[in-house]
């Protein structure tokens, strides 16, 4: 059995450790070619990479093996340490051993590292180079395990048994192959291209497109440059602190902003912006156990299989129950702390009841400043006007920090805001099981939730907003305003807001601080083109109210990820899951999480198991 594997990020690894436990079971020859020119952990993960750089999910909820939580597809369980575990009982003696020009800095992170800190990318890079290591010295003799640094550009198949690839070193023939491919840069819309070639024409511009901000080159950016950062999200962290922190500036402790900033002298002026104005929320400290997650009390069990039987739930319905998801934890949390003589268990009882939390604290009198606000919370622009923006923004990000280190189960608000990470299996059944229409999978799922889940649930660490609050406050960060807008003038790139038009700026560099968008048609990744030039690939496409609305998904079997092609035909023999089916499924890019049952985990046994009882 020769097998594939295109991608050595997460994924990837994963797939090749559930192929070497099914093959240590079952006992049979397997070769496994691996293929990804980034190396092993693939572009995102490569533990060379800046140390300033962190990941936004805590180490004790990082892991690539399997666990007795994991309903798995037949497939053995084998465990293994977290990245936390890993850091404090293999890194010390492991790391030493690699050559890497981090190794020393990594070795120290690894003994200091803190099991609810946030390692640096590049330490999750060297735990995948572990694994990959651990995996295949522990594989048996009957299987062959092989990497290759090259770019996969081409895939043709031949039958369900046969699929050739094309590498620069040739095509080689495999059984079968699995394509865990990330993220892919895409063609310029044609408005990001006007901006390009207007940079490619005036000397001193400069223009950087949707990439991975490990990847993108900074060195011609010094401190007599004005940046432009377009979005407010993660990629925004990472490249605000590569231009300042990752710089030399450092931070110090501060009564009035929490912390100060001091430069290096090396930064450049940074304005960034988004259609918000505001950045994404903080994460919250996090005081769960290992796999403890808040239980439903809305989106139950019960609930998912009524719906489930009778196969549609309203979109609005969907989200309400979210939303008081969120507002129970928020109000259990906050009567216990504030209100002693609001009786708890009869407001709980109450809120259970009526499935509108909000109300009933309201009657039980909770005041109406403490209740719970969606539509600023959701859009914090309507608290604020362009006179106060500027320094609204700063008190909002200090709060923001503060209401994040009061815990993930003490603080309410923070709470509270945890639930839409602990509700993800609820939310993620109803995606896969098309309980949706396909009008309020469009308007409600990705223009109404996804967008207020992504701000609320997957923003950075809190101490990058409070680090953000000091650059601000140093003038070396200039939030321009809600409805960004940049456009090419003479000698530069004006932007402003369209919200206050005063706060107009003028830079000469600009980034667009958002990872590429899952668009396989436009992706510029060699495979993917090529693929969908032989008819292999599918894209998921809505119809909404008869309108044709492509998501740049492209389809699979939602059961074990085997390939569809353009004509419908499912090839057995090609899996293809993660990022590029982001918007067919749901949320591909969370991290393996231990003990909570991962969907990962899951769906790469799933994978495995459907290629061996094909091929065997």
């Amino acid at each position: 059995m020769k097998i594939a594997i295109v991608g050595a990020g997460p994924r990837g690894l994963m797939t090749m450790e559930r192929l070497v436990a099914w093959q240590q079971r079952d006992h049979f020859p397997l070769t496994i070619s691996i293929y990804d020119p980034a190396g092993i952990g693939g572009k995102v993960w490569q533990p060379t990479q800046p140390l300033a750089l962190i990941m936004n999910t805590i180490p004790i909820q990082i892991t690539l093996f399997t666990d007795r939580s994991v309903r798995l597809s037949g497939g053995p369980v084998t465990t293994g340490p977290n990245l936390y575990e890993w850091a404090h009982t293999i890194a010390a003696d492991w790391l030493p051993q690699q050559s890497w020009p981090t190794q020393t800095a990594l070795q120290q992170e690894a003994a200091q590292l803190h099991p609810r800190g946030y390692a640096t990318r590049a330490l999750y890079g060297a735990y995948t180079h572990w694994f990959y290591e651990y995996v295949t010295t522990h594989a048996s003799a009957e299987t062959e395990i092989h990497f290759s640094p090259m770019m996969v550009t081409d895939l043709q198949w031949q039958d369900d048994h046969t699929v050739l690839l094309q590498t620069a070193a040739g095509t080689t023939t495999f059984n079968g192959a699995v394509l865990a491919l990330g993220y892919s840069e895409n063609q310029l819309p044609a408005d990001q291209q006007k901006l390009a070639d207007h940079a490619a024409a005036n000397k001193g511009l400069h223009y950087i497109p949707q990439r991975n901000p490990a990847d993108a080159d900074l060195s011609n950016i010094d401190n007599t440059d004005t940046v432009i950062l377009r979005g407010l999200g993660l990629s925004f962290f990472d490249y605000t602190t590569l231009l300042t922190a990752g710089r030399g500036g450092t931070f110090t402790e501060s009564a009035e902003h929490g912390l100060k900033y001091h430069p290096s002298g090396r930064e450049p002026r940074i304005l960034a912006s988004s259609r918000s104005g505001f950045p994404y929320r903080a994460k919250g400290y996090n005081e769960k156990d290992d796999g403890e997650e808040d239980t439903p009390q809305f989106l139950t069990a019960a609930r998912l299989a009524a719906w489930k039987k009778a196969g549609h739930v309203a979109g609005a319905e969907f989200w309400q129950l979210l939303q008081a998801e969120v507002e129970y934890v928020y109000y259990s949390l906050l009567v216990q702390r504030e209100f002693s003589a609001i009786d708890l268990s009869q407001l709980q009882d109450q809120m259970r009841k009526t499935a509108t939390p909000t109300a009933a604290a309201q009657a039980a009198g909770v005041p109406t400043a403490q209740l719970w606000q969606w539509p600023t919370i959701l859009a914090p622009r309507k608290a604020t006007d362009a006179a106060q923006y500027a320094d609204y923004l700063l008190n909002y990000l200090i709060q923001d920090y503060q209401e994040a280190e009061k815990g993930t189960k003490t603080g309410p608000f923070t709470s509270a805001l945890e639930v839409l990470r602990d509700m993800r299996d609820p939310i993620r059944q109803i995606v896969e099981t098309g309980l949706l229409t396909d009008d309020d999978y469009d308007h409600v799922f990705l223009h109404e939730f996804q967008p207020a889940n992504d701000f609320l649930s997957i923003g950075p660490p809190a101490h990058r907003i409070q680090e953000l609050a000091a650059l601000i406050a140093a003038g070396v960060v200039t939030i321009v305003g809600p409805d960004m807008t940049v456009s090419p003038t003479t000698g530069g790139f004006t932007v402003s807001s369209q919200a206050y038009s005063d706060r107009t700026y003028r830079g000469n560099v600009l980034i667009e601080a958002r990872l590429p968008a899952v668009h396989y048609q436009t992706a510029i990744n060699p495979l993917l083109r090529q693929m969908n030039a032989h008819g292999l690939l599918h894209g998921y496409v809505l119809h909404p109210s008869g309108q044709t609305v492509p998501t740049g998904a492209v389809t699979v079997n939602r059961q074990n990820a085997a390939l569809i092609t353009a004509t419908g035909q499912e090839l057995p023999n090609v899996a293809l899951y993660g990022i590029p089916t982001e918007g067919y499924h749901w949320l591909t890019t969370a991290s393996p999480r231990p003990d909570v049952n991962d969907v990962s985990l899951r769906e790469t046994d799933a994978l495995v198991a459907a290629l061996i009882q094909h091929l065997s």
